[in-house]
């Protein structure tokens, strides 16, 4: 028999502003030293908006950093909803294959029908159907951990109109085909369920051993019967008990530190789930359990008159549980051993005790209760893996739908022939030097461009500084280039920007020779002003965050050198140099003429990547976006 712990966040109030970090802290804590007293596991469940009985959040979160202090402790997610309004199963899917993952194989997980009406109210969910959502959730998260790729759903299997779609599932679990599956277990018909389905059964109802044992008989011939149609592509066997604990040096002393805590634990838990008349935000739960133990089964009385007797889950109907001294425990524990339980959860009150006696606890069950009874040798499932009728049960698995020839297209409107080449956002940094509001020829309105995505979709139109205005060449018109300076240098590009932003700087490169054009507009004091232009524009950008790195324009000169000019954008300032990048995020090589005419919007950025005059190495999605980002 393995023994566990399961870690609650327990909080009652008044709440302090460091009171649930404190409480976060303390279970992975509790976890790490865990794994030294020789406990085999611990399990994590999900709660939402059951105040003062767990304050941990997701449990992902909690396991995952006790995942990176432990070496050998297992890592139990759950008992968690089995609904997709609480969570999607392609998303709890990779939350179990990132921690087993993470873990090196050491991950589980619980599945339960959300029942409590303060969860089902807030996510939408029907009481009526909560078993057949858990059923699908449980076998989609198996399928997508087990497959690759998940080979799709059936559109009426799926109870929604439209399957789940083949995907492949990343990060891939380190055990295969899955991390062991268990269903969380209340009443009878809920471990036939898990045994019908499969899976381990986590005993959460409060069982006294003589009962257990008929649990576990059930659990066991259902399995190995015909009614058994596995979710997953493993069958989990075990069944699991849980059952709170306390243990001191005597009896007297462990029910003074923590009969009350088990008890107070026990109220918030039939608080959210059986009698609790809640209102959020509003109601103290821990403070009525003085005015209501008695009525609800948790009288100290009848326990503190028989302190030293045998120990039972009730005594004189009122809960007692593994609260004693280490003998009294041991032989409690021992009972369930023989019952055939697999696994006792073991539940210490965890924030509602002070830290220094929930340590000497859990010291006295590693050093005096467990050695004797933990046997973790899995000598059963190696029985187990060649049970000829556990191989039958896989064999009336579901049959899963057969893989369908899938090419998702990053539009999904748009069939494989209607889905255009990308644009190069490249084509619009024509926006970073332009000042003026350049519009079509003989307009001058400044209308919006009509170009393609992203300002880079045709030859001749590049979006102008902000996005004002559309500038194409060859036209006379008050919205037209017109005559500017030529041939003038840094102070001709400097005027051609003033009066008509790209579109003059092309008409200026139209009517120059090449040689004019690289003695004058691409010469370095001019390039100076046409990346001086960019970093400018890149300046909303990266304060809002939307991009900080480096553009590193590598400018290929006629023998075949190339000139470095990096435009580097960083969160307090944005600025032009030349010279090489020391991280660059994209590298675009081109010549210096082509550098102007993209600027200008004489070249198209995606023409001139087909037709090699246009290079780019590094984050190919930004270089898509960079129209976006110059026209902020």
């Amino acid at each position: 028999m393995r023994f566990a712990l399961l870690l609650e966040a327990l909080h009652p109030r008044p709440w302090a502003p460091t009171g649930d970090g404190r409480r976060l802290r303390e279970l992975v804590d509790v976890a790490v030293r865990a794994e030294g007293l020789g406990f085999a596991r611990v399990w994590v469940p999900e709660r939402h908006f059951q105040e003062e009985l767990q304050h941990a959040g997701p449990p992902e979160v909690v396991l995952g950093a006790i995942a990176t202090r432990t070496r050998r402790l297992g890592l139990g997610l759950g008992p968690v909803g089995a609904h997709p309004r609480i969570q999607h199963p392609a998303r709890l899917a990779a939350v179990v294959a990132a921690l087993d993952a993470l873990s090196a194989g050491r991950a589980a997980v619980a599945f339960a029908e959300p029942r409590a009406a303060i969860e089902l109210g807030p996510f939408r969910i029907a009481r009526a159907g909560t078993r057949a959502a858990a059923d699908r959730t449980i076998e989609l998260v198996a399928r997508l951990l087990a497959e690759e790729p998940f080979s799709g759903e059936d559109a009426e299997r799926s109870g929604e109109g439209e399957g789940l779609p083949v995907r492949q599932l990343v990060p891939r679990p380190q055990t295969r085909p899955h991390p062991a599956l268990w269903r969380a277990c209340d009443r009878p018909d809920d471990v036939r369920a898990a045994a019908e389905s499969g899976l381990g059964a986590f005993v959460r109802a409060p069982l006294e051993p003589a009962e257990a044992a008929e649990w576990v008989a059930e659990h066991r011939a259902v399995q190995r019967s015909a009614r058994c149609q596995p979710l997953g592509a493993a069958i989990e066997t075990g069944v699991a008990i849980a059952l709170p604990v306390h243990v001191a040096a005597d009896a007297a002393t462990a029910l003074a530190e923590g009969l009350d805590a088990v008890h107070l634990h026990r109220h918030l838990t039939d608080h959210h789930e059986r009698f609790g008349a809640h209102r959020p935000g509003r109601t103290r739960a821990a403070e009525e359990f003085a005015r209501r133990r008695t009525e609800t089964g948790l009288d100290p009385a009848p326990i503190l008159a028989a302190p030293d007797g045998p120990l039972a889950l009730r005594v004189g109907g009122s809960l007692r549980g593994a609260v004693g001294d280490p003998e009294q425990v041991a032989a409690l524990l021992a009972a369930y051993r023989d019952a055939g339980v697999d696994e006792v959860v073991l539940v210490p009150p965890l924030g509602l005790l002070d830290p220094a006696i929930l340590v000497r606890s859990l010291e006295l069950l590693g050093a005096r209760v467990l050695p004797g009874l933990d046997d973790d040798e899995d000598e059963d499932d190696v029985v187990e893996a060649e049970d000829p009728d556990l191989r039958a049960a896989l064999g009336r698995r579901r049959p899963v739908p057969v893989e369908q020839e899938t090419v998702v297209l990053p539009r999904q409107d748009g069939v494989l022939d209607d889905v255009p080449a990308p644009p190069i956002g490249v084509g619009t940094v024509s926006g970073a030097v332009g000042g003026g509001t350049a519009g079509p020829p003989g307009d001058g309105s400044g209308a919006p461009p009509t170009g393609g995505e992203n300002g880079a979709g045709r030859p001749g139109g590049a979006v102008a500084a902000g996005g004002s205005g559309h500038a194409t060449g060859g036209g006379r018109g008050p919205g037209g280039a017109g005559r500017g300076p030529g041939g003038a240098g840094p102070a001709g590009v400097r005027a051609a920007i003033g009066r008509r932003g790209g579109a003059a700087l092309g008409n200026v490169l139209d009517r120059g020779s090449s040689g004019i054009v690289r003695r004058t507009l691409a010469s370095d004091p001019a390039l100076r002003v046409v990346f001086g232009g960019m970093a400018r524009a890149l300046r909303p950008a990266a304060r809002s965050g939307e991009f900080r790195g480096e553009l590193q324009f590598e400018l290929v000169e006629a023998d075949g050198q190339v000139a470095p000019w990096t435009v580097e954008a960083g969160p307090l300032r944005a600025l032009a140099r030349r010279g090489p990048a020391r991280e660059p995020t994209l590298t675009l090589r081109l010549t210096r003429d082509d550098l102007l005419r993209l600027v200008s919007g004489r070249l198209d950025a995606g023409g001139a990547v087909l037709d090699g005059r246009l290079d780019l190495e590094g984050d190919l999605a930004l270089a898509v976006r960079m129209g976006d980002l110059f026209r902020r």
